[in-house]
């Protein structure tokens, strides 16, 4: 166990420090909100830029795909939005 060597010696409790974890440091890289037919994007220094209805969907699309961890999740993706352009939204729950 770590923490017993760590009380047996110095240079082991060392050890134990220097192999601890990084504290979380949180850094803001924007906010990207799609509204229906346009988006907004501002990035938190001053910069924003706005967007129309194919641009703001592309663009809110390409932050979403990127921001999936699993091929499984980006095959879904693919396939759902493959589909709405096939066969256009589905309204029928609304």
């Amino acid at each position: 166990d770590a923490r017993m060597r760590a009380e047996a010696s110095p240079e082991a409790r060392r050890d134990v420090e220097a192999s601890a974890i990084a504290p979380f440091m949180y850094h803001h890289r924007g906010t990207l909100a799609y509204l229906g037919r346009a988006a907004a994007a501002d990035f938190g220094d001053g910069r924003a830029l706005r967007g129309s209805n194919l641009a703001a969907k592309y663009l809110w699309r390409s932050v979403y795909w990127s921001q999936q961890v699993s091929l499984r999740t980006r095959l879904l993706l693919a396939m759902d939005w493959l589909k709405e352009l096939l066969f256009g939204r589905d309204i029928s729950k609304f």
